[in-house]
């Protein structure tokens, strides 16, 4: 059994207003406080179709606190859960008062569904995703990844569970219900009346916002009650900058089961996990072997971290925190057994010949203090570099600064983790990864096959600071076709040599709509295309990237 929608009391549907945002779970203590009072431990409602509201509203972090918060349906974000195969259709309707793009992070997508800040559609305004979830049973995450406001909208709330089943996974009774408990972990800082402070000084954005509050679901001082039996915890480190060194305060064993990108080979024993900003990590934890009566924290523990190029933050990194305590009640219950296998990852294939490019991050003064990527920051509109669809890739990632830890993220599908200069490879890394620490003067190599999907992806670091300050570069992804779906046939669009005109060629011949939408999610051309080929003047458009849609295929082009 795993993770299901029958494992919350609640579900949310359509149209949640402002004023019913409340969290999901335990009653309530009586009083909240970050002086260290115990808060029952939110769960995340599961989305049940219809339309999710974005909004900007006031919220419960603290009981009896009205905090302004930025919220997906609800706060924490709604859990989306989803199978393996499934087509998922997600509608949002901003209510902020900004443009806003959603990323739905570690999972393959069509470019224009991927979150690409030039995809942000405008306040007041609803967007659909859809797309089928390729993906293998894993935690992954969905959150904002609006231009330059990434950081502050993910600080204030916009961020959510996304589970996906699979067969695999399924048959092996993992830990369910209420004993498979999503953690979205995320540090804060709160002022006297209890409202989220984000204010970075140029420390705060050379090194990523920290704080001093831990919250577990946007929970602080967080607590679960659990029975002495085996739990499945999915962590996800949804934090702006702060990386998690997650361990049991008694320092028991904690199981590994998966990573980003889905189940490993077999558990891995282990007494720690660290986390950087945008990875995951699901392990199993034994409460069968603590009395009834007695609890068990989960926290970040010590590690060294050289200090920044601007001096030690205010609340550095490497600090000893406490995140959520499980209090153990009830009779035993040890008829779960950790399975010895858990799933088959193919082995690496033979490398010989695989071409390898080069990612070097540094820092500039060009123009003020830069992260950069190869010696560049940002730009909307450029293409940075090419990759052909389906054709495996060596990407080095090679950190030039010996003071500050990178966790570098790949859109797209999930790449294989060959080699850090450090030394061994984490037990999550064994598998699929999606996002990687590069740690001070450390050179790692990935495997990486660029998606089936045509157009533009990024690569950035998620630190969330750097990410909007300009550490984050665009690739194309050439492909013959957009998307292939079996019900629908295949499609190809490609520029015509003089660039006023696409082709659009089919396998099925069915009347559909073409729409051409500008990067302001604004549609600027219209029509109906019949037949199995089809020339669209473009001479109109001025330069720049635009998305084509027709039907369920969407991909990017380029008008010189």
């Amino acid at each position: 059994m795993a993770f299901t929608r029958r494992s919350f009391i609640r579900t949310i549907a359509a149209g949640v207003a402002v004023g019913s945002i409340q969290p999901f779970g335990a009653p309530h203590a009586k009083a909240m406080s970050d002086d260290g009072q115990p808060n029952p431990l939110k769960l995340p409602r599961v989305f049940a179709g219809g339309t999710i509201m974005v909004m900007s509203g006031s919220v419960n972090v603290y009981e009896n606190h009205s905090t302004n918060a930025r919220v997906f349906g609800s706060y924490p974000g709604v859990a989306i859960v989803a199978n393996r195969g499934d087509e998922q259709t997600i509608k949002l309707h901003n209510m902020t008062d900004s443009s806003l793009a959603v990323h739905w992070h570690g999972l393959d997508v069509p470019s224009a569904m991927d979150g690409h800040p030039m995809d942000a559609f405008g306040s007041g305004t609803t967007k659909e995703y859809s797309f089928r979830i390729l993906n293998r049973a894993g935690t992954y995450f969905y959150h904002s990844h609006s231009h330059m406001r990434t950081a502050v909208d993910v600080y204030k709330g916009l961020a959510g569970a996304f589970i996906v089943h699979d067969q695999e996974e399924l048959a092996l009774g993992l830990p369910s219900g209420e004993r498979d408990v999503p953690i979205v972990i995320h540090d804060a800082r709160f002022d006297a009346a209890k409202q989220f402070v984000y204010a970075p000084t140029m420390t705060d954005k050379m090194e990523g916002w920290l704080g001093n509050v831990m919250l577990a679901n946007g929970t602080p001082n967080a607590y679960l009650d659990v029975t002495p039996s085996f739990y499945r915890l999915r962590l996800v480190n949804g934090s702006n900058a702060r990386i998690y060194d997650l361990r049991l305060s008694d320092n028991s064993e904690l199981f590994v089961i998966a990573g980003d990108g889905g189940l490993l080979t077999k558990p891995i024993k282990v007494e720690s996990v660290k986390l950087a900003p945008g990875e995951r990590a699901e392990v199993l934890v034994d409460f069968s072997r603590y009395e009834s009566g007695t609890s068990v924290v989960l926290k970040t523990g010590k590690f060294n971290v050289p200090v920044g190029h601007m001096g030690a933050p205010t609340y550095p990194q490497g600090v000893e925190y406490s995140i959520i305590e499980f209090r153990v009640a009830g009779t035993k219950d040890v008829s779960f057994t950790v399975p010895a296998e858990l799933s088959v990852i193919p082995p690496l294939p033979d490398l010989t010949g695989v071409p390898v490019r080069m990612f070097e991050t540094a820092m500039s003064m060009m123009g003020g203090m830069k992260h950069t990527i190869n010696g560049k920051t940002f730009e909307m509109m450029r293409t940075d570099f090419e990759v052909n669809s389906g054709e495996m890739e060596i990407w080095e990632l090679r950190n030039m600064e010996p003071d500050m830890l990178h966790p570098i993220h790949v859109h797209g599908p999930q790449f294989r983790v060959l080699s850090r200069s450090s030394g061994p490879l984490a037990p999550h890394e064994t598998g699929y990864k999606d996002t990687i620490l590069l740690n001070p003067l450390e050179t790692i190599r990935i495997l990486v096959t660029p998606s089936r999907y045509s157009g533009m992806s990024l690569i950035h670091c998620h630190n969330l600071e750097h990410e909007d300050d300009g550490m984050m570069l665009n690739f194309m992804v050439n492909a013959t076709t957009g998307v292939h779906e079996e019900a629908l046939g295949e499609i190809e669009v490609y520029p015509q040599p003089s660039s006023d005109a696409i082709m659009v060629r089919r396998t099925i011949d069915i009347d559909e709509r073409l729409e051409i939408i500008d990067v302001n999610g604004r549609i600027v051309h219209s029509t109906i295309i019949s037949g199995s080929e089809s020339q669209i003047q473009i001479s109109h458009l001025v330069r720049g990237s635009y998305n084509v849609r027709v039907g369920r295929f969407s991909t990017s082009i380029i008008k010189q």
